[in-house]
């Protein structure tokens, strides 16, 4: 069987390697491996939403799916991720989850002093994840088993009519099905030396992301936009205060780097699967859950079609 997928993010990558042991794989896509929004993922992998806190649907199965597949290609160890409340909804969400333990405000000084202060919960079943890396890993898995990538844009889906099987996991740019855009913004950001290194990351009022001497704050989810291209003073007004509710003094730091890019979405926040023709598969709509989703849908679509 020949299969063509166009999009080499993580659901096109993750679609590549189950399909991989079932015939000839060829990925196309002009920007290359995650040069789309998959590549600028913040790398935080949990089973919980977002600043609710509530267990994402099949949240659990996604876990474990990525998780396996990540030690198939890129090993990774539980780090735990500090979750901060900002107001009581976010503290009813995090506190209704068994999962995660919650920490008085002298625990999280003692053990962030970066922080301070804070009410806070800790999860556990928490990774950090260089994406980027991970995807460069899932492609040289999948070259060793045969396939290729094609670095071109496909326009025309006729000119695929060669392949047997056609999967479309174009993100934002999935025709046929109209979906909700949403352009996010991250800032890299100096370190600042007064502070100690932080070896979590953390996620409350958005996210703050160590690095090194440097960390990403993020994110935006910016619904109505005219341009894709990144916009450095105002993600500078959106996302430094943000940051410096988390860690008191952030919002002065030296910003090294922005960037943007545009995640696409459904209603229910659920990844899509849906069959166009006896040949050609959509599957997009990861959102900010692309990593969280990614294998376990891949892995059903992949059932499914062979």
């Amino acid at each position: 069987m020949k299969i063509a997928i166009i999009g080499a993010g993580l659901a096109g990558l993750a679609v590549a390697y189950f399909l991989s042991e079932k015939g000839e794989v060829t990925l196309f896509d002009a920007k290359g491996i995650g040069g789309g929004a998959s590549g600028m993922a913040a790398g935080l992998l949990h089973p919980f939403a977002g600043q609710s806190g509530k267990l994402c649907r099949f949240g659990w199965e996604g876990l474990l799916a990525t998780v396996a597949l990540l030690n198939e290609v890129y090993p990774q160890k539980k780090g735990g991720i500090l979750r901060l409340p900002f107001n009581e909804r976010m503290r009813e969400g995090l506190a209704s989850q068994s999962e995660l333990a919650p920490l008085s405000p002298e625990e999280t000084e003692k053990q962030f002093p970066q922080v301070g202060k804070k009410s806070s919960f800790w999860c556990e079943e928490g990774y950090l994840i260089d994406t980027p890396a991970y995807l460069a890993a899932l492609f040289e898995k999948l070259k060793s088993k045969g396939s290729i990538l094609v670095q071109q844009k496909v326009e025309d889906f006729s000119s695929l009519q060669t392949f047997d099987k056609i999967i479309l996991c174009m993100g934002s740019d999935s025709p046929f099905i109209p979906l909700q855009k949403l352009k996010g913004h991250l800032l890299e950001i100096e370190w600042p030396s007064h502070l100690s290194p932080l070896e979590s990351p953390i996620l409350g009022a958005g996210y703050i992301i160590p690095k090194g001497r440097t960390c990403i704050i993020g994110s935006t989810y910016e619904r109505n936009f005219s341009s894709v291209a990144p916009d450095l003073e105002w993600a500078k007004r959106e996302l430094l205060p943000q940051a410096d509710r988390m860690i008191n003094g952030l919002s002065q730091a030296k910003v090294l780097k922005v960037m943007a890019g545009v995640r696409a979405s459904t209603h229910d926040h659920l990844p899509l699967i849906e069959s166009i023709d006896s040949k050609t598969t959509l599957f997009t709509g990861l959102g900010s859950r692309g990593l969280l989703y990614h294998a376990l849908y891949a892995k059903k679509l992949a059932d499914g079609l062979i």
